[in-house]
């Protein structure tokens, strides 16, 4: 049954082509299931956006390279192909970019597609097709994932929406724990720790899941509101909305290769963390007016605190 699912896998790229060029052999051995892979270009720096091509012509020897102008044309056309380029004019952001791919996978009637970051790594043949047994388990559930170990062996799956209180307090578990950055964005579910069972989950992270094509369209697709940070938890908000599902399996397993110290200054980064999250909680949360703005002076202390930390290290 699974065979004669159709099944996109989207990798949004951001000037990481070499990321990209290990990537999609994984995504190419994929079995079990029939498959079309696009890769979607933010508009890379010239002279990685040329070394993408280069990696995705090198793998994908019958693949299309197409601007994002080209897609409903290509999608009605009759190509023998099952691999696409996508290059962006600008970067829209993490949503907004995959929502490209993802708009292009409904095109080609897939019936789910996996959201891939670059900086995955799938050793298992048969991922895609396993992970695809629970999401079609079902008509509630509409999006499923696995464990994800990063590269200090922690699983970052699966993920749990903070409560007002933990948000409200995150300056003050700060301080007492010296949490990592990773905190802001979500806290892992450490009730859920044992890794070999599967069970509906609050959330997922965004590196690598498996969703409905038929629930995007019902929702029109990813919400583009933020750039980047907090697509999970809009996401998470938007299926428990419609009493629907989020299954992970803790049998199957991805590698997340994602390194934090080359990201760049991590105030700005949670600056733009910050916001995004001002737009969930104004758009998602149901809180009121005064809940939202005691989160929000919470927040302006998180980020002071971090702006001190990254003064005092000059």
């Amino acid at each position: 049954m699974s065979q004669n699912r159709h099944i996109a896998s989207v990798v949004l790229n951001y000037n990481s082509a070499d990321d990209v060029d290990a990537i999609l052999p994984q995504l190419l051995a994929q079995v079990g299931i029939q498959h079309s892979i696009i890769v979607v270009d933010n508009a890379s720096q010239s002279d990685q956006a040329a070394k993408l091509k280069d990696v995705f012509s090198n793998h994908c020897t019958s693949g299309y390279i197409l601007s994002s102008q080209q897609i409903l044309e290509v999608c009605k056309s009759e190509l023998t192909t099952n691999c696409y380029l996508v290059m962006n004019d600008d970067n829209r952001g993490y949503s907004a970019g995959n929502n490209v791919g993802v708009m292009m996978a409904a095109e080609l009637q897939c019936d789910a597609i996996l959201i891939v970051n670059p900086d995955i790594r799938i050793d298992n043949i048969t991922y895609i097709a396993e992970l695809s047994k629970q999401l079609f388990l079902t008509p509630k559930v509409v999006m499923a994932g696995s464990a994800i170990y990063n590269l200090a062996g922690e699983n970052e799956n699966p993920m749990q929406e903070p409560s007002f209180i933990e948000e409200l307090l995150w300056p003050v578990t700060m301080l007492l724990k010296a949490v990592s950055t990773r905190s802001g964005y979500g806290c892992i579910d450490k009730s859920k720790s044992e890794e070999s069972i599967i069970y509906i989950a609050d959330k997922l992270s965004g590196s690598c899941f498996l969703i409905s094509s038929k629930f995007l369209k019902e929702i029109d697709f990813f919400d583009e509101g933020v750039f980047l940070y907090c697509e999970e938890s809009i996401l998470s908000s938007r299926i428990k909305d419609l009493g629907l599902k989020i299954v992970y399996n803790g049998h199957l397993s991805a590698r997340h290769m994602h390194d934090a110290s080359v990201k760049g200054d991590q105030f700005r980064r949670l600056s733009i963390w910050s916001s995004s999250r001002r737009y969930f909680l104004e758009n998602y949360s149901g809180y009121g007016y005064f809940s939202r703005l005691m989160l929000g002076a919470s927040r302006n202390v998180w980020l002071m605190m971090i702006y001190l930390k990254k003064v005092l290290r000059r």
